[in-house]
């Protein structure tokens, strides 16, 4: 089944920004391991001005704990949704044949994008030959990259 280019086109930058994604990912880890660690220590109580009396507590312990708490959460969550992104694209690879799995790698996960023509004589086939299979690899991957997205579209035209 031929995908529109929009999901090919999408499949391609997700593909693309795989390296990058585990880079970050390393990285979030690294600054919620920090986070983690990282302690401004207590004040003293602040004494601040009221022009009118309040029940609301305001401690700067307190403020000082929920905006590290607030912080490390989003770290978190940031880090989960690249690894989710991540785990997305390596549950499409195990639908490739090996060939195919070795075309994706060398042109988008290896450090220096290489060119149709390192690939194919990496591969050692024509570089017609492996675009083709880069095309079949990517259609194959589709409705697993956008499972919700494909199966709603075809939801939609019954």
């Amino acid at each position: 089944m031929a995908y529109s280019k929009y999901y090919y086109k999408k499949a391609e930058e997700m593909l693309s920004e795989y390296t990058m994604l585990q880079s970050e990912i390393k990285n979030l880890e690294l600054d919620i391991e920090e986070s983690e660690k990282e302690y401004k220590g207590c004040g003293a109580i602040a004494y601040e001005e009221r022009t009118s009396s309040t029940n609301a507590f305001n401690s700067s312990v307190e403020n000082e704990m929920l905006s590290r708490r607030k912080r490390m959460d989003s770290l978190v969550d940031l880090k989960r949704s690249k690894e989710i992104r991540v785990e997305r694209i390596n549950n499409a690879l195990e639908v490739l044949n090996n060939k195919e799995i070795r075309i994706i790698e060398l042109k988008f996960f290896s450090e220096r994008k290489k060119s149709w023509t390192n690939v194919s004589r990496k591969i050692d086939m024509c570089e017609a030959w492996c675009r083709k299979l880069k095309d079949r690899a990517i259609e194959k991957m589709i409705p697993i990259l956008f499972v919700f997205e494909v199966s709603s579209e075809k939801v939609a035209k019954k």
